[in-house]
C-alpha cells in the first residue's frame, strides 16, 4: 500500500474525518485528520536520515 495513504484507512474506519496526504518540497508528505472527538492530528513522514533517526529519550511509544 502507498505509504501516503496507509494511515487513512484505519483512521476513517474509526470515524475520523480524513484529508488527503500532500507531497512536500522536502521529499516527504503530510496528512491531516480529525478524530471522533474533533481533535485534529497531523501525520508527517520524512524519507531522509532525520526521518529514520529517533533521539533517545525524546519519543515514547506504547508497546502492544
Amino acid at each position: 500500500m502507498d505509504q501516503r495513504i496507509s494511515f487513512v484507512t484505519p483512521a476513517a474506519a474509526a470515524g475520523a474525518t480524513v484529508g488527503a496526504a500532500t507531497d512536500r518540497e522536502w521529499g516527504g508528505y503530510t496528512g491531516y485528520f480529525a478524530d471522533p472527538d474533533g481533535v485534529r492530528w497531523e501525520v508527517a513522514w520524512n524519507p531522509g536520515p532525520v526521518g529514520r533517526r529517533v533521539v533517545p529519550g525524546t519519543v515514547t511509544a506504547p508497546r502492544r
